[in-house]
């Protein structure tokens, strides 16, 4: 049975890039009889508990901390249980107003100044625990959030293997796996010409296309198998499909890219994250939890093992915006010459405690552990500015049947800009047809009438299609901001005569005002 939560205190402490966080929760048995419970407090996947404690009337008891804490309430008795845990995420509750429900997560976002720039955080050791051990020792946390020069960053890679595993369990139905499937679009859109791609779908079992080189011809193919993509395929089995995908050989001189979406929990955790990790050396993994059952461990583990970038997608989140975020994870220059140096005084040895990192990504937060032995002061200021970087750019028994009537659903209105998106060649080009005219809003006619004379139809369509994402989808520039890079480098290729009358006709066509320049052309 459950015993009613009085109330809840959350006490937050954050030191760079670490949240020291004191729960405490008060719970009040309003029954007439002892009651046993099992108290289970959830944690993200990359939060260490280091403090727990139960306090039932003046008796204060100091746990050790298992998976599950088993806890007896008598009759009248309240019981306060305080929970310490230090964790990698800043989301954190700090007031509720009364009567608020616990149906989503509580968010707090803090911003930081100056994000881009390396930290030092040093935490003194414990007095009370042997110099030498690592509770005794001081430790020292090195935070990097890397921010590379806008002309680096400006290069997109133009190769690569990238595998899409998209769970089509029952769970993914409806605005899920609709939401999954112009996601896939916006993602074959992306994709540069000349690399290679492959879809898989699993739940308990699983499917997938070819692996093939991106073209016109193996875009269209893909994108009538996404057409039919149903989340028809069961449970949540990921484990079988991964090492399907790591059985395959890797094609030379293209880097593999996984991207893995889910809404569920598995069962075995552990075992595959593990196989990840294993196959880090060939491949980097991008992986996305979507809604708020979206195992942490799961999606976090997937990616740290992988090399790749974490995403959650709850509540009204979109998930293009997220994904496309990690596409340009995938695509960007990687820092590969990383080193690291410390200068200590000569009475003060460290030793580095988390994974080497292999690689630094723009705008992707990697940090260093390390342990301090020897004597040092906390408090001193030598040891805020001691790491010296050089960089390089190269997740019982009986059954009621009810009879009732069924209502067909109504096809969703297409949104335009999933439709614009559609239709772009796998070259970055557009038709001029009517189908581009309905998603611009206009006629073939009213497309057709301003067309500068000497322009040719498919950089005329082209255009247009830039001008209108420009004007009139700039919030959703993380999306579409790949397959507009792709249009302009196709129109530059065409040396066509008479680029600034189209982008002008088109501003008078759609009624804004985008520069010629805005549009990198």
């Amino acid at each position: 049975m459950s015993v009613p939560l009085k109330s809840i205190e959350v006490e937050l402490q954050v030191r760079d890039h670490v949240a020291t966080v004191v729960s405490t929760l008060n719970y009040e048995n309003k029954e007439d009889k002892p009651s046993e419970a099992v108290f289970v407090f959830p944690l993200p996947g990359d939060a260490a508990v280091c403090h727990f404690s139960a306090k039932i009337r003046q008796t204060q008891i100091v746990a050790e901390v298992k998976e599950k804490q088993k806890v007896s309430w008598t009759e009248g008795l309240e019981c306060t249980a305080a929970i310490n845990f230090i964790s990698q995420s800043l989301n954190v509750s700090v007031k509720l107003a009364a009567g608020h429900k616990f149906d989503r997560d509580v968010e707090l976002l803090i911003y930081y100044k100056d994000a881009h720039q390396p930290t030092a955080v040093v935490e003194a050791g414990q007095a009370s625990a042997e110099p030498g051990s690592l509770m005794g020792d001081s430790v020292v946390m090195v935070s990097l959030y890397p921010e590379f020069p806008q002309s680096v960053m400006s290069s997109v890679a133009s190769c690569g293997e990238f595998v899409f595993l998209m769970d089509r369990s029952g769970s993914m139905s409806n605005t899920r796996i609709r939401s999954a499937k112009d996601t896939l679009l916006l993602l074959l859109k992306s994709l540069p010409m000349g690399c290679y791609f492959n879809i898989y779908g699993f739940g308990s079992r699983y499917e997938h296309i070819f692996p093939v080189e991106y073209t016109q011809q193996t875009m269209e193919e893909a994108l009538k198998s996404v057409e039919q993509i149903q989340a028809n395929l069961g449970g949540t089995a990921i484990l079988e499909p991964l090492k399907h995908i790591y059985s395959q050989p890797c094609i030379p001189s293209q880097p593999r890219q996984l991207f893995v979406f889910t809404d569920g929990e598995v069962g075995n955790t552990k075992e595959v994250i593990d196989l990840v990790k294993k196959n880090s050396d060939s491949h980097r993994c991008f992986s996305f939890g979507i809604g708020e059952g979206a195992s942490s461990a799961l999606i976090n583990g997937m990616a740290k093992e992988g090399g790749g970038h974490a995403q959650f997608i709850t509540g009204t989140d979109r998930m293009q915006a997220k994904v496309m975020q990690s596409l340009r994870f995938a695509l960007q220059p990687t820092v590969v010459d990383f080193s690291v140096t410390w200068d200590l005084p000569k009475e003060v040895s460290v030793t580095v405690l988390s994974p080497p990192i292999t690689a630094l990504f723009q705008g992707q937060r990697s940090l260093i552990y390390a342990q301090l032995t020897g004597q040092v002061r906390a408090a001193s200021s030598r040891f805020v500015n001691c790491v010296f970087l050089s960089i390089t750019i190269l997740r019982s028994g009986f059954c009621l049947i009810f009879d009732f009537p069924v209502a067909l659903l109504k096809q969703p209105p297409r949104d335009p800009f999933m439709h614009l998106v559609s239709l772009q060649k796998a070259s970055g080009s557009w038709l001029l047809d009517p189908d581009l005219a309905t998603a611009l809003g206009k006629t073939s006619e009213q497309v057709e009438k301003i067309k500068p004379r000497t322009a040719n139809s498919e950089v005329w369509a082209t255009i247009l299609a830039l001008v209108w994402l420009h004007a009139f989808k700039v919030d959703a520039k993380d999306e579409w901001e790949f397959l507009a890079m792709k249009a302009a480098s196709w129109i530059h290729a065409q040396n066509a005569p008479c680029v600034s009358e189209c982008v002008e006709s088109g501003n008078v066509l759609l009624g804004c005002g985008i520069k010629k320049e805005d549009l990198g052309l």
